[in-house]
């Protein structure tokens, strides 16, 4: 049996997001329809980042271990230039994937991505897949220095934020 790794190790890290994410959180336009809120932290010139904040889901392993879950959240990812899709070569500048999370094994998949043109109204390409709920064994690892390791702890501290403080 694999001995599990906490985010202990990023409490720093964790400390400084929980507090830009709960600002953003309050922050955010709730005139708005969506509930993208940006990620100032992930953004850069060639993109910005969003979460879906109030579509964050909790769900619990196949083994049904009260102690074993992940989250799920939306992610988009706005381009300032042109992309191409990978399949078709379509060009789309909005990308919006659903990602999983298992924040105490710094693991993460992903069941859905779909690209969308400049305005968002035109659905270019895009594909889901199935995952395993049984444990996320066969997910990707987010190693430490992997940009997607940002948004793991992100989405994981607004599933603790939604989740876990009642």
């Amino acid at each position: 049996m694999k001995k599990r790794k906490n985010l202990r190790g990023d409490t720093m890290k964790i400390k400084s997001l929980a507090v830009l994410l709960c600002g953003t959180f309050l922050c955010s336009n709730l005139a708005q329809a969506t509930t993208w809120v940006k990620l100032h932290e992930l953004s850069n010139s060639d993109k910005n980042i969003y979460i879906e904040k109030d579509n964050i889901k909790k769900y619990y392993f196949n083994s049904g271990k009260s102690n074993e879950y992940y989250y799920t959240t939306w992610v988009m990812e706005e381009y300032t230039k042109e992309q191409k899709s990978p399949v078709t070569g379509q060009p789309y500048r909005y990308e919006t994937t659903n990602y999983y999370f298992d924040c105490e094994n710094k693991r993460y998949t992903l069941d859905a991505v779909y690209y969308f043109n400049e305005t968002l109204d035109k659905y270019v390409d895009g594909g889901e897949w199935e995952i395993s709920a049984d444990s996320s064994e066969d997910w990707w690892e987010a190693k430490e220095d992997a940009p997607v390791r940002l948004q793991l702890l992100i989405g994981c501290l607004a599933g603790v934020a939604k989740f876990e403080l009642d």
